[in-house]
């Protein structure tokens, strides 16, 4: 059979076993108050309305003899609680019972007895009206005692009654609920029945209970469920939101000398220190270290930074072994110092310097040669920043449409946008010059020093087409044969590449060519930086090798000019022909690179 209810909530009420309220004079009545709390099979009040209850006395918790019962009585049940008076239908036993324990079973209609509870100490006062039917021989009464004894206590006429309930409760006078003594502590709801004061109250379903990342709750919906939306994207959350395809953090590195040696037991120690630029306001910050002594326990690193009096302590002790590679305020903590309340939010512009100390015996006096060296250090640091100007793409980019740039090509960009791969960007242009040979020592060429060109617009006309090398910058152009009878016409052909020289020294090159010239009016040239460092004025074509030297540190152009070629008694015949060759331009291990921010600097200006 399906039960109708979870349980008889008992734990306390039903230890409240009572007299019904009566006076003090009365005898002992032949009932108990019994009080309790059904609830549903949900947890919840069950609903109002009469049940039928049994009642049961026996002589232990399980099992034992039953003592008295009462069957099917109809109880009012209202908020799930419930109030009856045991004995009303049956009564109780007028001489009670000698027992040392006794419990009290219930259960509803036809359902099986719920657990039995022990009664308290009250049930067995029903014992007391016995004594009211004692014989007494030799009993002392009231006119028999000396007033003075019970001085305080009561007086003599007044005895008659007072023996025999004085020793009762005051619940037992009275018959009220709140005049026991050590109230059980009963929750809220058992005294006003209100489901909102129940204690773990069941949860209703609720839809979609959490909102999730970068969401926020906008309000509740009927069903219950929370009404979210988008809290916004954060300047941070490119590649969040493009699956790690788009990133705008960047990480910049400051290096410090290489392989730097460390005083052995010099007190000051070896410092070094680097110069970060502005690199904008600071994410993140870190310390890296890498660094060889024969005792780690006997060194100590500390770092000052731009603007902070007290150094920071990154190391001091703590290992063993004779290596270490940290990254401070990454996945090693600082001793002594705080660099992210001191720079996160900040620009960390400035000079940053390092001090490494090795705290062993000294070896020498301080700071007196020849000193003994142990080990050697490496450091930077690296600072990630927010970037509001550009954006790195990871990886390819597919374009539908047509591309702007706006602003110039990095050489990166345009190695990869406009060449094949493998390939070498080259300028070539054809020039007639009508007034007259010039040579390439005028003034269509860049200075050494890498400023704009003494006369751009004349170079612009040169140049008319874009050419490809190979990756090793070979490259040949045949014009073909032309025939005048203008003998002041004077065609050239121009081939422009673009090199630097990032080192601090010369770099010199053998550089291989092929060549037409006509006259000395229209010969072949080879000049760097505007000044020819080869020149031929013979009426011949060939190829020639020359020695090319690369100033340090700047940018250089490299131009090869080719005049016309061949003459006939009444007809020019032209035949313009250059180019580089023999992998001369090779560029592999020599410390010169192709120079594509210049290149594409030409470009735009056309």
């Amino acid at each position: 059979m399906h039960r109708r209810f979870g349980q008889v909530f008992l734990s306390l009420a039903l230890a409240l076993l009572t007299y019904w309220p009566q006076t003090a004079a009365a005898a002992v009545p032949q009932t108990l108050a019994a009080t309790g709390v059904i609830l549903s099979p949900s947890g919840g009040p069950a609903a109002d309305g009469n049940y039928f209850l049994s009642f049961g006395i026996y002589t232990a918790s399980t099992g034992g003899q039953l003592l008295w019962s009462e069957k099917s009585v109809q109880v009012q049940v209202k908020g799930g609680q419930f109030a009856y008076l045991l004995g009303s239908a049956q009564p109780l036993p007028a001489g009670g019972w000698s027992l040392s324990s006794a419990w009290l079973g219930i259960s509803v209609a036809a359902e099986p007895e719920l657990p039995r509870q022990p009664l308290s100490s009250v049930l067995f006062a029903h014992r007391a009206a016995v004594a009211d039917t004692v014989a007494c021989t030799g009993c002392i009464n009231a006119s028999a005692l000396n007033p003075q004894v019970l001085q305080g206590y009561a007086k003599v006429a007044d005895m008659g009654d007072f023996v025999v309930v004085q020793s009762l409760a005051k619940v037992a006078g009275t018959g009220s609920y709140t005049d026991l003594a050590n109230l059980p502590v009963l929750a809220k709801v058992a005294t006003t029945g209100k489901y909102t004061d129940l204690l773990e109250k069941p949860v209703f379903p609720a839809l979609g209970s959490s909102c999730g990342t970068g969401l926020v709750v906008k309000g509740v919906k009927a069903d219950g469920s929370w009404d979210c939306a988008s809290a916004g994207i954060g300047p941070d959350m490119l590649n969040e939101v493009s699956n790690n395809l788009l990133w705008n953090q960047f990480t910049s590195s400051f290096s410090g000398t290489k392989d730097l040696q460390i005083k052995d037991g010099f007190a000051a120690g070896t410092i070094d220190s680097v110069s970060v630029t502005d690199v904008g306001i600071a994410q993140a910050i870190w310390i890296q270290v890498d660094l060889l002594n024969s005792d780690l326990s006997k060194v100590a690193i500390e770092l000052n930074a731009p603007g902070i009096s007290t150094p920071y302590v990154l190391y001091k002790g703590g290992k063993t072994g004779t290596s270490l590679s940290l990254k401070f305020n990454d996945t090693t903590p600082l001793v002594a110092g705080d660099l992210n309340k001191d720079w996160v939010g900040k620009n960390p512009k400035g000079n940053w310097a390092i001090t490494v100390r090795d705290t062993a015996t000294l070896q020498v006096p301080p700071g007196q040669p020849p000193f003994v060296y142990d080990g050697k250090f490496n450091w930077s640091v690296h600072i990630q920043t927010l970037s509001s100007t550009k954006v790195q793409v990871k990886g390819d980019m597919v374009i539908d449409g047509q591309l702007e740039v706006a602003g110039g090509l990095t050489a990166a960009m345009g190695s990869s946008l406009f060449f094949p791969p493998g390939s070498r960007p080259m300028l070539y242009g054809e020039y007639i010059d009508s007034m007259g040979g010039q040579n390439l020592q005028g003034t269509y060429y860049a200075n050494a020093q890498d400023v704009p060109y003494k006369d751009n617009s004349a170079l612009r006309n040169v140049v008319s087409s874009i050419l490809w090398a190979d990756k090793f910058g070979n490259v040949q152009i045949h014009r073909g044969v032309t025939n005048t009878v203008t003998s002041t016409d004077q065609s050239r052909l121009y081939l422009v590449a673009f090199l630097k020289n990032p080192t601090g020294a010369p770099i010199s090159r053998n550089v291989c060519f092929r060549y037409a010239s006509r006259s000395t009016t229209n010969g072949a040239t080879l000049a760097l930086n505007g000044a020819a460092v080869w020149t031929s004025t013979s009426n011949i074509a060939g190829s020639a090798c020359q020695v090319v030297s690369f100033p340090a540190n700047l940018a250089s152009t490299l131009v090869l000019k080719s005049g016309a070629f061949n003459y006939s008694s009444s007809y020019y015949m032209f035949r313009l022909w250059t180019g580089f060759y023999n992998n001369s331009l090779d560029l592999t291990g020599t410390g010169l690179t192709w120079d594509y921010d210049r290149y594409f600097s030409w470009v735009a200006n056309q």
